[in-house]
């Protein structure tokens, strides 16, 4: 039952749901002409019952700038962004029916507030389409009696003709969807004299909010269809992806280096790196990896730091299941919430490599992944590269981790020493694009040096080295450390390590990690205690040898 306005306000702009039952507010869009002001109804709806309505994912933007919308006939204060896609959106004859949560959540209600948090997941996931609305034009926003006259304050706004530009290029780029050819994508890159200005309203459409936001990330991915939308400028994911595909064919058809696409590389990247993201977690659907797609979304913005995670979880109903939205809890209690979730489900230590691989935070034990951090820039890493590394090592065969439960901060997995590390050689791969012969001669030389290597083993050794470097250069690595253990493994790994350092092979690792001994004896119990230093590659142990090996199983305690 639609709750139908109320002009005097009598009755409350809010019916009460449901707490037993997933149970959801929809927003029936009421129609009107553009001058009209904005007027909507809500009715109450069971997830259960696969409710048809499209969800709407939007940048808020500043919550002391705002419009009034009418709600069942009580005037509510909405940001002038969701205000914009309100007025655009509505048919000027029929109801739409949407769902938005500035609206159909009670924001006053905090109670309320949390438990359709928690319910997110689920609303994006019944959505029969996605409405991705970027912002609208800045012209239209153009108020001379209000402060948000100002260019600064019109966050969510980009000018018509760029905007129009921008999504007229992405559809060229997209090409014919049934033509298998990518030879216009060379015109539109090198040959169009207006270049320049599609790169620019390209590079204009990139920098609004929407693209940064945390919680847009699922928004985009979990609907049954999405499309963009700005202003009255519309491309589906299907054409983006097209777009950024047909992109990235043609660079490697080209075989050119990236300057040579200059500014259109750049911003072109920009695009492929975020419309990938969305368009293959949506692709996996169950299958998803979540550590994929907190990398993915590593540069998006969060008020709340815990919503870095928070904000993922309706991707992961399982996870969600075991890990509940709570913000009293800090971000090292959510992170380390989320690795022991992970450890426990999957078995797995691949939030050993996350926790090596994310920036360092001081109040977390070098075990546990910086979930929470927001990196400043906007381009990609090579942290998915490193993950899809460790998903195809078989270092420890198919055991499961074997943990005890932390306590004051200390992790014990079970596991095997295979060594200690007795020489490291650091090279920055970019300097030569192959093995060249002054630094194999100088390779020769260290290894040579080494009492470990005997001289027949210098030419294997010199060629191991090569591939590692090759390696790593494919995954975007460009300092690699080279290491010799005493046993004279040769190994390499992204991350500095030291002379004394220690290789391990745990149970559940499908690679084996790096520690070091650590003097933080917080729990007098233990002997030994050792910081998580990261992950890396050996060779000859890569397959489950060094557990066929006879070695001492041992209860190492990280912290």
């Amino acid at each position: 039952m639609i709750d139908s306005p109320d002009q005097d306000g009598s009755s409350p702009a809010y019916s009460p749901l449901d707490t037993k039952r997933k149970q959801i507010r929809l927003l029936h869009l009421l129609p009107g002409s553009w001058e009209d002001p904005v007027s909507c109804a809500t009715s109450n709806a069971f997830v259960s019952d696969n409710p048809v309505f499209e969800s709407l994912s939007y940048a808020w933007g500043d919550p002391s700038v705002t419009r009034p919308v009418l709600l069942n006939g009580h005037a509510i204060a909405v940001t002038v962004n969701l205000f914009a896609a309100l007025r655009r959106l509505r048919y000027r004859t029929l109801a739409r029916l949407l769902w938005a949560d500035a609206l159909c959540i009670n924001q006053a209600d905090l109670e309320e507030k949390a438990r359709q948090v928690s319910l997110m997941g689920n609303v994006y996931s019944v959505a029969s389409r996605g409405i991705l609305w970027l912002g609208e034009y800045s012209e239209l926003l153009y108020d001379p009696a209000t402060e948000t006259t100002r260019r600064e304050r019109l966050e969510n706004a980009i000018p018509e003709a760029n905007a129009v530009e921008a999504f007229e290029w992405l559809h060229r780029l997209a090409g014919d969807p049934d033509s298998k050819s990518v030879s216009h994508v060379g015109y539109e890159l090198t040959r169009r004299p207006e270049i320049s200005s599609c790169v620019g309203s390209l590079q204009m459409l990139l920098s609004l909010p929407w693209w940064s936001r945390m919680w847009t990330l699922q928004e985009a991915v979990l609907p049954r269809g999405v499309i963009f939308v700005c202003g009255s400028s519309e491309i589906t994911l299907e054409a983006m992806d097209k777009a950024q595909d047909n992109y990235l064919e043609y660079r490697t058809m080209a075989a050119r280096p990236e300057p040579r696409y200059g500014p259109a590389g750049h911003v072109l990247d920009r695009l492929s790196f975020w419309v990938m993201a969305i368009a293959h977690l949506g692709e996996f659907g169950e299958e998803r990896d979540i550590t994929h797609a907190l990398f993915s979304c590593k540069t998006r913005q969060a008020t709340n730091p815990r919503d870095k995670v928070y904000a993922v979880l309706g991707m992961f109903p399982l996870i969600a299941r075991y890990m509940e939205v709570d913000y009293s809890k800090d971000t090292s209690q959510v992170s380390t919430e989320l690795l022991l979730c992970l450890i426990k489900l999957h078995g797995d230590l691949k939030g050993l490599v996350c926790a090596a691989i994310t920036p360092k935070d001081p109040s977390l034990p070098s075990w546990v992944p910086n979930w929470c951090y927001i990196q400043e820039d906007n381009m990609p890493g090579g942290e998915i590269g490193l993950i899809d590394e460790y998903d195809e090592g078989f270092s420890a065969k198919t055991t499961r981790a074997q943990v005890r439960t932390p306590r004051h901060g200390v992790f014990d997995v079970l596991g095997v020493s295979v060594g200690r590390v007795m020489a490291v050689y650091h090279i920055h791969t970019a300097s030569s694009q192959a093995l060249s012969e002054d630094i194999a001669e100088s390779f020769r030389g260290w290894i040579d040096s080494l009492s470990v290597c005997s001289a027949q083993d210098t030419n294997t050794n010199l060629g191991i080295i090569g591939h590692m470097i090759d390696r790593m250069r494919n995954l975007d690595d460009r300092d690699v450390w080279i290491f010799i253990t005493g046993q004279g493994h040769v190994g390499y790994a992204g991350h500095e390590i030291q002379v004394d350092d220690t290789v391990h092979v745990f149970f559940g690792g499908k690679v084996p990690f790096v520690l070091r001994a650590s003097h933080c004896p917080q729990d007098q119990l233990r002997d030994q205690y050792y910081t998580l230093v990261c992950h890396c590659h050996v060779h000859g142990i890569m397959n489950g040898e060094a557990l066929g090996w006879g070695l001492k199983l041992q209860w190492f305690s990280l912290v």
